[in-house]
């Protein structure tokens, strides 16, 4: 039976990610989803990650993703995520995990990102009404265990009406590992920029995402959490692995 959005109590992100992982489990998706939190000293409002399988750290996994909505305790992020490791440069330098390898999810989801089954899963989110799907990239060089030192670059975009596009909200490179980006990017153009970056030591982190309330009103046809998953997940299972 899935569980009101209502009855959560105060451990939001970590009821959220548990309940989903029924739904991510009972839709066949992945070999063993596993919840996994960011911080496991504080577990219950911290971002949540579910995997694909029990691997531990999941760097090269296309993961599903909860979290806190900045600036809102009512408000939640849904989505996935995607990680860009350091490359062979690396080798014998870090941890044999944090070196991006053939089996990463990030090339294959970057360069899906110009083709039509990344636009039906944009269309399929954006007609479920649980909110406008939107795009965050963070990239730095790499500061150890799957951390960002230094300045980092941010792009941070929403969905545009005109189809197949981004509407870019922030582009901002101190860093200079992303490249510029105009007030709206295609699909395609946006694919071929984040394929491009060739520094052996930027760590990129990439999450796509909707923001919706925690409890159901008259204006969201989200009844439970499954009905989330459904409208915010399910359109991108084919990279959660």
């Amino acid at each position: 039976m899935p569980t009101p959005m209502r009855s959560l109590g105060t451990s939001v992100t970590e009821s959220i990610a548990h309940e989903l992982v029924v739904s991510v489990r009972h839709a066949g998706l992945g070999a063993r989803p596993t919840c996994r939190p960011w911080n496991y000293r504080y577990p219950g409002d911290t971002t949540w990650w579910i995997v694909p399988t029990t691997t531990w750290p999941a760097y090269k996994h296309g993961k599903f993703v909860v979290c806190s909505s900045a600036g809102s305790g009512s408000q939640v992020r849904l989505g996935f995520n995607v990680e860009r490791g350091v490359g062979d440069v690396a080798k014998g330098l870090v941890k044999a995990a944090e070196v991006m390898g053939p089996t990463w999810r990030w090339a294959g989801f970057v360069e899906d990102i110009a083709r039509p089954e990344f636009a039906h899963a944009m269309e399929s989110i954006r007609r479920s009404g649980v909110g406008v799907p939107c795009l965050r990239v963070v990239a730095a060089q790499y500061g150890g265990e799957g951390g960002l030192k230094g300045p980092r670059d941010t792009y941070a975009m929403e969905l545009a009406g005109a189809a197949g596009s981004f509407r870019v909200e922030k582009s901002e490179i101190p860093a200079k590992i992303l490249p510029p980006l105009a007030d709206s990017v295609s699909f395609g153009a946006l694919s071929q920029a984040l394929g491009g970056i060739a520094q052996p030591w930027a760590w990129i982190d990439l999450h796509l995402y909707v923001s919706f309330g925690v409890a159901p009103s008259a204006a969201s046809p989200l009844t439970s959490l499954h009905s989330a998953f459904e409208a915010a997940l399910l359109p991108l299972a084919r990279w959660f692995k």
